[in-house]
């Protein structure tokens, strides 16, 4: 009996050859078909970066101006569509985001720069003021001399 469990261990273990090879197969076609789906994905959201699409837009009205769009058609399925354009508004709002956020950075740098320039030359006046006093001071002193 022991043998039996053995041998029958062993069938379990060793990898057939052919179930070996469909397996591989069949990891290779879903390799395929999500780099497909992946590619799928990025000109849908392309597309609808070339139509500029407003990220405020609501999915029923893109999907109107959009169907005849072979990138549209290129999803299948109508769920994926729409969360590719929740992924795309996304996008875009992280876009904006940045840019507003990069205006805002530019902006502080130029206050920054621009209050930098006037503590320059208010320092500058400063110290002509303040040399022309000591050179005033000096000229008085040496007049009582």
């Amino acid at each position: 009996m022991d043998e039996n469990k053995r041998s029958s261990t062993n069938r379990i273990t060793r990898p057939n050859h052919k179930f070996v090879t469909c397996a591989a197969s069949a990891i290779k076609f879903c390799v395929a078909l999500l780099a497909m789906e992946e590619e799928a994905k990025t000109e849908f959201i392309a597309m609808l970066k070339e139509k500029s699409i407003d990220r405020h837009a609501r999915w029923a009205d893109v999907k109107k101006k959009v169907d005849s769009e072979p990138q549209y058609k290129a999803v299948d399925s109508s769920t994926l569509k729409e969360t590719y354009f929740r992924e795309y508004c996304k996008l875009m709002k992280e876009e904006r985001k940045k840019e507003k956020d990069t205006k805002e950075k530019e902006k502080d740098r130029e206050r920054s720069s621009k209050k930098d320039k006037k503590d320059k030359d208010r320092d500058k006046e400063k110290e002509k003021d303040s040399k022309k006093k000591k050179d005033k001071g000096e000229v008085s002193d040496s007049r009582y001399f």
